[in-house]
């Protein structure tokens, strides 16, 4: 009950200082925008283009108001492309490679920004990861938008890592009747139905409600390889006056996985072996013996108040639950003696829990000619994980001939932990106004406490961080649309472990620079934003010179880069959206890796998507069709930078059809075709060290027939 009543404490005490504030002046000298209809999360839109995040302030503050790059996923492009994954949603945004793994592993979203691996956040939440099998995959078609801050954010989110962050936002209820159903295939023996139902409950608008559904069965470019998934996601809202609203959000997720450990040697892979290529289909588990299933549970609401034109409070919080259950064949990491594959076996037993609540006041004011947009805010977040671990040889394998139905039994323990850990967050930010400057300054103090517990020694270790962090930026807001700004941030992250005097490590902190340019055209749907930045990484673990079996904390690894990103309704028919990223990485300070590129950090990134409808009236009306092509340069697979991957170009597709073109009678009934890897392209998408490597995804294409009313 501990984190509900200091909560509720926080809310009190936010209501009874914001009932004395005084009314705000009227503003002499404002820059008027473009108007946007707000959601407590952003615009309603049904282009690619966004004008607000909520993500970056926390407050519905336009994106070319923002001194940080931002890139957002709309819900239209999501329908459009017909993402599988939150890596495969943003894989045409710059500074970001969603799915870095190649998107063959259907167990994780990796992505990195920056080049640094990032978090997950559900409606500004952070989503909790455990190890091995817990870092969760959430289903995109319960998504209605995406948000990818990049750069340091830890000042409204605290512990993070320095290249930026993913926000998803869910589907939530709305007044507007929704009710879709849908059905497809595709390949790899995929079967799906989803449906999304919402709308209003009671005449008055007061209820309203979203039920959001997804079932699927299919299998992998892997053999017997399962991708199965059940989702669930009820939401109610309630408006009980036009100032006060609260959302109830819930959710549950059951995946079905199999064996994903689809790692590999290099050799056979990135090389070519005696007998040649390992085929991407080779599966080097068990089938009578590997499985995962992993169940996400959340329950939580958002509460939102306006006291007056000055005072606004909200409270988000949610509880989350996950459990994995896994066990899985798989290849062992020696060198292959010939076609034989050595193996070993292992096991994951994990179980998570977590809590947060972040609390809010914001209070918009005026203090002579300066604007301001004030937010206090305090959040708590707590995590209870466990898991056992165990591994153990298993027999070998002939990858030219397996077979399978060697009988196998469960590995020892080798590995059982208990971690309990606590952060609490105090930040204030302001947003000011004067005439078209816009300067955002905020900063933040953070409490991290935790307790790790070795079940097989019963030893417990116990780690306790402390750190304040800031970030300032200005925005000037030309009359032709152009902004130019300038920001500095900071950022931390807490290090598991210890060195060999037995002290814990300290957080790893991050700084970046950044300049940028943004533009949002006056007189058609369109925003771009060119950034560059330095950002650094210090407290980086590395080997201890003297004491090789442990590490200390002298490294520091550099990013630099250039951004370039636009995305623009043409007209009614066309949408475009291009982007181009160059990142030199450098690993600065190392007792063993000093000089080497950061791993999996390419030089140059590249993408470009665009979709034509075509117009009513001629003989190809109600047709949409789409393309994109993406390129990810050279890169090391390892910090060794032994491991060269060669620079990749895969295609995109998308083809949709309204059958009421056809007839009235077919209104709301339409056709998709997506493809992913169009032309079938075999590549490495990563190699985890120089004994590791994994195929990207094979070619995917998938047919879904909709129909809505």
């Amino acid at each position: 009950m501990g984190p509900f009543r200091a909560s509720a404490l926080v809310l009190i005490a936010s209501l009874n200082l914001m009932s004395t504030a005084s009314e705000t002046r009227a503003q002499d000298d404002v820059v008027v925008l473009p108007p946007v209809v707000l959601t407590s999360e952003g615009e309603v839109s049904d282009s690619y283009v966004a004008e607000t995040s909520r993500a970056a302030t926390k407050t519905a503050t336009p994106l070319v108001e923002t001194p940080q790059a931002i890139s957002v996923v709309t819900e239209a492009e999501l329908e459009t492309r017909q993402v599988q994954s939150v890596g495969a949603a943003i894989r045409y945004n710059s500074g970001v490679l969603g799915d870095y793994w190649g998107g063959a592993d259907l167990r994780y979203d990796k992505t990195l920004i920056r080049g640094f691996d990032s978090a997950q956040y559900l409606n500004g939440l952070k989503l909790s990861k455990g190890r091995f099998a817990g870092l969760g995959r959430p289903e995109p078609f319960g998504l209605e938008r995406i948000e990818v801050l990049k750069g340091p954010s830890s000042v409204l989110y605290g512990q993070n890592a320095p290249g930026g962050l993913v926000n998803l936002v869910s589907k939530k209820p709305t007044s507007e009747t929704i009710r879709e159903i849908n059905t497809s295939v595709g390949t790899f023996g995929r079967r799906q139905g989803s449906f999304d139902f919402g709308g209003e409950i009671d005449a008055e608008g007061k209820f309203q409600y979203r039920l959001v559904g997804l079932a699927r069965d299919s299998g992998t470019q892997t053999d017997h390889g399962r991708d199965n998934r059940q989702y669930l996601a009820p939401s109610l809202r309630w408006t009980p006056t036009s100032d006060t609203t609260f959302t109830l959000l819930g959710s549950y997720l059951r995946e079905d996985l199999g064996n994903q450990v689809n790692v590999l040697p290099p050799v056979g892979t990135l090389t070519s072996a005696s007998f040649g290529k390992i085929p991407t289909s080779f599966y080097a588990g068990e089938p009578s013996f590997d499985n995962f299933i992993r169940t996400s549970r959340s329950i939580g609401y958002e509460f939102e108040h306006h006291f007056d034109d000055v005072w606004t409070v909200r409270q988000n919080l949610r509880f989350d639950r996950q459990d994995a259950d896994y066990r899985y064949v798989s290849y062992s990491g020696a060198a292959l003696a010939g076609t034989t594959m050595s193996r070993k076996r292992s096991f994951v037993d994990q179980s998570l829990e977590s809590f947060a609540v972040d609390n809010q006041a914001e209070a918009e004011f005026e203090t002579g000619r300066v604007s301001h947009d004030l937010m206090v805010g305090l959040d708590y977040r707590y995590i209870d994980s466990a898991f056992r671990f165990g591994t153990a040889a298993a027999s070998s394998l002939d990858i030219e001939n397996p077979v399978y139905g060697t009988p196998v039994s469960m590995p020892p323990t080798t590995r059982s932990e208990k971690t309990d850990q606590h952060q609490t967050g105090f930040y204030l930010q302001d947003q000011m106004r004067l005439g078209r400057w816009a300067f955002t300054l905020g900063g933040r103090y953070d409490v991290v406490s935790s307790s790790t517990r070795n079940r097989l020694t019963n030893t417990v270790v116990d780690q306790d961080d402390e750190k304040f962090t800031w970030r300032a930026g200005v925005v000037y807001l030309a009359e032709n649309g152009l902004a130019p700004y300038a920001s500095y941030s900071t950022s931390f992250e807490p290090t598991p472990g210890s060195d060999f005097a037995g002290e814990a490590f300290k957080p790893t902190t991050g700084e970046q620079f950044e300049i940028g340019l943004k533009y949002q055209p006056v007189g058609f749907d369109g925003f771009v934003t060119l950034s560059a930045y330095e950002l650094t990484q210090q407290n980086v673990t590395t080997t201890d010179p003297v004491n090789t079996r442990f590490d200390v904390q002298t490294g520091e690894t550099r990013v630099r880069g250039i951004e370039l990103e636009g995305v623009a309704a043409l007209s009614d028919s066309l949408n475009v959206k291009a982007s181009y990223t160059y990142m030199d990485g450098k690993v600065t300070q190392s007792n063993d890796y000093l000089g080497n590129v950061p791993a999996q950090i390419p030089d140059h990134v590249a993408s470009l998507w665009g979709d034509y409808t075509f117009p009513d009236g001629g003989p190809l009306a109600g047709l949409e069709i789409g393309a994109g092509v993406r390129y990810v340069g050279e890169r090391f697979g390892d910090a060794a930078n032994r491991m060269d991957l060669t620079a990749t170009t895969l295609v995109d597709a998308s083809l949709r059809y309204d059958f009421e073109n056809l007839s009235p009678d077919f209104a709301g009934l339409s056709l998709r075709v997506n493809a992913s890897n169009l032309f079938d392209k075999t590549y490495v998408g990563q190699c985890a060290s120089t004994r590791y490597c994994q195929y990207g995804g094979r070619r995917t294409v998938s047919a879904s027939l909709g129909f809505q009313w």
